[in-house]
């Protein structure tokens, strides 16, 4: 809807006068403040969303409703619209982080902290900014946001690993009141952080999504989010190096997603409610202690052969599955399932071309006799051929 609007096609920057095209600019800017003025808010915060803050200054003034009110998105893109500004002098000798800092104060400082539904975070920043990180989180909580994010760090820098994990900003607890207050936020997504969620606490009991990638946090900290965030529907562990022995006991939990993390080891499930899960990594024990009503899973070891679960047949209700296969099948994983899992009617297999792949792959159809769809993709790596095998499937 909003894909071809512009600021231009909505306000008219030249001054107004009595002309009859005057006139009709007038009557233009007032029926597009009609239409805003009556936009769902969900609508008009998306609107507002795509647009830079400059824009939706200028913006705001075809609406009755301010542009201080909604979304917070800070990011590189208020150093540029703060260089745009002829009041504001530039010194290109300070480093951007001051700059950009200053630039946050000045957004939050003319913000009436209404309508705050998303308060995002993106820039390059650590511990040594925690003064201001700690001032901007207790502000999306205090002004009720529902999805916060914090995306600190760069993805890929020259730095050693060692410093940047030992500099990155500690998300802060107390701006959570001492624990018995619980927060507005719905949605966490934390990245280039420290996360120590505390035991036993109900600030965190609202929060129904946790995404924490490349995050410092440890296995029992962990059980602490299942602890204090009963009602916690997606967890997203990626990257998350400090991990190894994960256990996950959450009763209300719906979709897990594990993924890079290079240390783990062993994974233990423990949700009835589970309904999907997703592992990308290096080979871990993962023991699917309670997951009776699975749906979906996908398993890619990065140095092993996937298979199927041993305990498979408890997950009555599975339907789907994705499999990889990157490298020529042992003779124990092509022998043929004993078991038949009836209820699997989707299996997404990723192999490298292999005879032993392939033999795998028969024996795989044949312990699911319901199968309805099947996908195959190659991928690239080394032909192993094998001429003392035949293939038969029937």
């Amino acid at each position: 809807m909003f894909a071809s609007l512009s600021i231009d096609s909505v306000l008219a920057q030249e001054n107004s006068g009595n002309c009859p095209k005057d006139r009709k600019r007038k009557s233009c800017q007032e029926n597009v403040a009609n239409l805003t003025n009556t936009l769902p808010d969900d609508v008009f915060e998306n609107m507002f969303a795509s647009l830079a803050i400059q824009d939706s200054r200028v913006a705001s003034t075809a609406s009755t409703r301010s542009w201080k009110r909604g979304p917070i998105i800070l990011d590189d893109k208020i150093l540029a619209e703060g260089n745009s500004d002829c009041t504001t002098s530039t010194d290109f000798r300070r480093p951007r982080s001051e700059t950009f800092i200053e630039r946050a104060n000045e957004v939050l400082l003319q913000h009436d902290g209404t309508g705050v539904r998303v308060f995002q975070v993106r820039f390059d920043l650590n511990s040594t900014h925690a003064a201001h990180l700690d001032k901007w989180v207790q502000f999306a909580s205090e002004v009720g946001a529902k999805y916060l994010k914090l995306s600190l760090g760069k993805n890929k820098t020259s730095c050693p690993e060692h410093l940047v994990t030992a500099n990155r900003y500690s998300f802060p607890l107390h701006c959570f009141g001492d624990g018995q207050k619980r927060t507005s936020i719905r949605k966490l997504d934390l990245r280039n952080c420290k996360f120590t969620p505390p035991l036993d606490s109900s600030a965190f009991s609202s929060i129904l999504y946790l995404f924490l990638i490349r995050v410092t946090i440890t296995d029992s900290g962990v059980q602490n989010i299942c602890s204090c965030c009963p009602f916690l529907s997606f967890l997203r562990l990626g990257r998350c190096d400090d991990l190894v022995n994960v256990r996950i006991s959450h009763e209300a939990l719906f979709h897990l997603d594990i993924f890079h993390c290079n240390k783990l080891v062993s994974i233990e499930i423990h949700a009835s409610r589970l309904l999907g899960f997703q592992y990308d990594g290096q080979e871990a024990h993962i023991n699917y202690a309670s997951t009776p009503n699975m749906r979906f899973l996908v398993n890619k070891f990065g140095n092993r052969n996937c298979s199927l679960p041993n305990n498979l047949d408890a997950m009555r209700r599975i339907s789907r599955i994705t499999l990889t296969f990157f490298s020529p099948s042992e003779e124990p994983d092509c022998m043929l399932y004993a078991k038949k899992f009836m209820a699997l009617q989707s299996i997404h297999l990723f192999i490298l071309p292999s005879w032993n792949n392939v033999l795998a792959i028969a024996n795989l159809l044949k312990a699911t006799p319901d199968l309805k769809r099947l996908r195959l993709e190659a991928r690239s790596g080394d032909h192993h051929y094998r001429d003392d095998v035949q293939l038969q499937v029937s």
